[in-house]
């Protein structure tokens, strides 16, 4: 079995997290990429969940097995998060597990994004986020939106409103240098069920 996920997490009861989620104005505060490479008949595993985060040391990522994900993550235990299977060819899997690992190789986490934006309504803002001018640097949503785009590009081509979609949230970042956020993520996605299952 070769499939990949894409997880977005709920946040807590925490105060920095209820802090997150009023800013963002959402429910959702982080989305990780999962991917899953099993060979049951010779009992071999290699699943991983891609994890960009201000806490994950110098760089602002981790690469976790999927089994300590599971148990150490208060969303994952708590059944909180919604899951999505990102329908690809099987046989296209390591076309877009060598993006993800090219794309985590070579981008860290920007610790110069900004959460709180004054904007026409106020402080927070629900759909983008400010990033820093580094165009070497990403947040947990822009890189899933990168290989959402990956594979709508490569796989969906003939989706016309999947097409727009990404190029609408592509051409956003480029103009005004601003990520998407988690819930506006799950929002303009969650619907597309030829690629959400």
């Amino acid at each position: 079995m070769k499939k990949i996920f894409i997880s977005f997490c709920r946040g807590g009861d925490n105060i920095i997290e209820q802090v997150i989620k009023t800013n963002l104005k959402s429910d959702f505060i982080h989305v990780e990429i999962i991917t899953v490479e099993q060979d049951t008949e010779n009992g071999l595993r290699n699943d991983r969940v891609y994890d960009y985060a201000e806490n994950n040391g110098k760089d602002g990522k981790k690469k976790w097995f999927l089994e300590d994900r599971l148990k150490s993550t208060k969303s994952y235990v708590d059944n909180i998060n919604e899951i999505f299977e990102l329908k690809i060819p099987e046989e296209k899997f390591y076309e877009v597990y060598k993006f993800i690992e090219n794309y985590y190789k070579n981008y860290n986490y920007d610790k110069a994004m900004k959460i709180y934006k004054i904007g026409d309504l106020g402080l927070g803002n629900k759909e983008f986020i400010k990033g820093s001018p580094d165009r070497t640097t990403t947040i947990c949503s822009h890189f899933c939106f990168k290989v959402i785009r990956f594979i709508v590009r490569n796989y969906y081509k003939d989706y016309d409103l999947l097409n727009y979609r990404v190029e609408e949230i592509e051409n956003h970042y480029r103009e005004k240098l601003e990520y998407i956020t988690p819930g506006h993520l799950y929002n303009v996605f969650r619907k597309h069920t030829e690629l959400f299952g």
